[in-house]
């Protein structure tokens, strides 16, 4: 009597009715099914380099050419103008937030779709209301208003 047993594959119906490709077994052409693409490596690297080189350029012009911080209490107080300018509408951005925190844990059909449109909403809102309008007055405020609405069209 032996106390080892012998594995054997073990395939659903379904599995066994659709045909296997020489995609789906390693291979000469094909992979393994949770192997990365290095193409998907080099992609992400590219980006990676980039964000590093924009950070690097970006704290080398803050170095070069430095400009003077608003004090906190203006800072703040553009915050409050802001807030009590739009007050409904932090409601509705809070709704909008839980409503995509919800769709993120509790997927449904085209969930995907509907988080980025909540988000793309919320980034226009911000780009518009307030960098465009509420703190059109800070420095770069047109770049920031124009950086978040072109965040949300690509969002979209």
């Amino acid at each position: 009597m032996s106390t080892k047993f012998e594995r054997t594959s073990f395939e659903l119906p379904a599995q066994r009715a659709t045909p296997r490709t020489d995609l789906d077994t390693p291979g000469e052409r094909g992979g393994a099914p949770d192997s990365i693409p290095v193409r998907r490596l080099w992609i992400e690297g590219i980006g990676l380099v980039v964000a590093v080189v924009a950070t690097l350029v970006t704290y080398a012009i803050f170095i070069v050419h430095p400009y003077p911080h608003t004090p906190l209490n203006q800072f703040l107080a553009t915050f409050a103008r802001g807030n009590a300018a739009i007050w409904p509408m932090q409601i509705v951005w809070y709704a909008g937030a839980a409503a995509m925190v919800a769709l993120a844990l509790w997927p449904v059909r085209q969930t995907t779709q509907l988080i980025c449109l909540l988000a793309a909403a919320y980034l226009i809102w911000v780009g518009i209301a307030y960098f465009g309008v509420l703190a059109s007055g800070i420095s770069l405020a047109w770049l920031w208003a124009a950086v978040f609405t072109l965040e949300a069209v690509l969002l979209l």
